[in-house]
């Protein structure tokens, strides 16, 4: 089974990390519901300095801001289509609270290559 992972990178204003954890986890309650194997939100903690591409400058992160990555796995793309429609049509009914600048989030469908099952158990 080779699964499909939605990736996500976003610049989050440091005030809002508890609010945003906060919502994460309600939409985690929601993909899940909806067949995400797995969701993960992860607060940036060290970057190298003085690269010439980072995490930071890709969102354009400010001083009072940290970047969130963040991923989805799921079964297949398929299945993970068929999520984000119902998704999309869900959202219209919900409200979202405006906790990070979302033209600058960067978000991508990759293929998995390698897994490894989980290591930390």
């Amino acid at each position: 089974m080779t699964t499909y992972v939605d990736g996500f990178i976003t610049p989050i204003p440091n005030k809002n990390k508890e609010a945003y954890r906060k919502h994460s986890q309600k939409i985690a309650s929601i993909f899940k519901d909806l067949g995400a194997l797995s969701w993960v939100q992860c607060w940036g903690d060290e970057f190298p300095p003085n690269r010439s591409v980072s995490f930071q400058k890709a969102v354009d992160c400010q001083d009072d801001e940290s970047v969130c990555f963040a991923y989805i796995v799921w079964s297949s793309k398929k299945e993970r289509d068929a999520a984000m429609q119902q998704f999309c049509k869900m959202a219209q009914e919900m409200e979202f609270p405006a906790l990070f600048d979302q033209s600058r989030m960067i978000i991508g469908g990759f293929e998995t290559l390698v897994a490894d099952g989980v290591w930390w158990r």
